[in-house]
């Protein structure tokens, strides 16, 4: 699940001290934290270029899909599919993405291990107006590198 998690995805070319840093806030209703500040090292993992293989789905009202490496596969050369982690930076409009174990509950990431064991569906939401849908992906190599737009 993603609930209560905070994501870090840094997008640029890695500078040469190959440090980030960001800064945040909690709030509460009217209440306020002090600013947080948060360092990230960065480091290049030196794997090959991700290559990816995405066809498009198609769905009926109320159906849903499961997305498997026929439609969804991306490979790096490293041989460690659950380091390939995908994020959900546009969902569907009509549906959500979900774990199959999870119906109802949309979920923002999930890893090529998943698509390989077949846990992860698009699933439309059954509204009659909607006859094309799409979700955009943004994918990363692991939890440390780099984010590219899919």
């Amino acid at each position: 699940m993603d609930e209560d998690c905070l994501w870090y995805f840094h997008t640029s070319i890695l500078n040469p001290k190959n440090h980030d840093s960001f800064q945040f806030y909690l709030i509460h209703g009217r209440n306020m934290s002090p600013p947080d500040n948060v360092y990230v090292s960065l480091r290049n993992a030196g794997k090959g270029d991700i290559v990816l293989l995405a066809k498009p789905v198609t769905l009926t009202e109320g159906d849903r899909v499961t997305l498997t490496t026929d439609v969804l596969m991306a490979t790096d050369g490293t041989s460690k599919p659950e380091k390939l982690l995908y994020a959900v930076s546009v969902p569907p409009v009509h549906g959500q993405i979900e774990y199959i174990n999870y119906p109802g509950v949309p979920i923002s990431s999930y890893s090529q291990l998943d698509v390989v064991a077949q846990k992860v569906c698009d699933v439309h939401d059954n509204s009659h107006e909607a006859s094309k849908d799409s979700f955009r992906l943004c994918r990363w190599r692991n939890k440390t590198n780099n984010l590219q737009n899919s």
